[in-house]
């Protein structure tokens, strides 16, 4: 039961990442994405990509590691949250070395 779960998870995380990335990649080639400075929106736009990609690579490699049976569910599921947890706090405090 935990296994299922756990698998509607990862699948959620795999989906929810590429819609993300198509998402951020198709607004940006329209040009609706936010107004203001150039490279704001530009750094803004990075992170989201960077965010999306991270949850589909991340919950891509929990279900793969879970079919194989690495390990059980509960653990692919505390690994793929502290994971995914810490490259977070790490986008939400990158900033950019380019100068404003």
């Amino acid at each position: 039961m935990l296994e299922k779960f756990v698998i509607g998870i990862l699948v959620l995380g795999i989906i929810g990442g590429v819609a993300g990335m198509v998402l951020v990649l198709s607004r940006s080639k329209r040009g609706v994405f936010d107004t203001g400075r150039e490279s704001d929106s530009s750094i803004r736009r990075q992170k989201r990509f960077a965010s999306s990609f991270h949850t589909f690579a991340v919950s891509l490699a929990g279900f793969a590691l879970l079919l194989i049976h690495f390990a059980g569910a509960f653990e692919i599921l505390f690994g793929v949250l502290a994971v995914r947890g810490l490259i977070e706090v790490g986008l939400r405090n990158w900033k950019s070395k380019a100068t404003p």
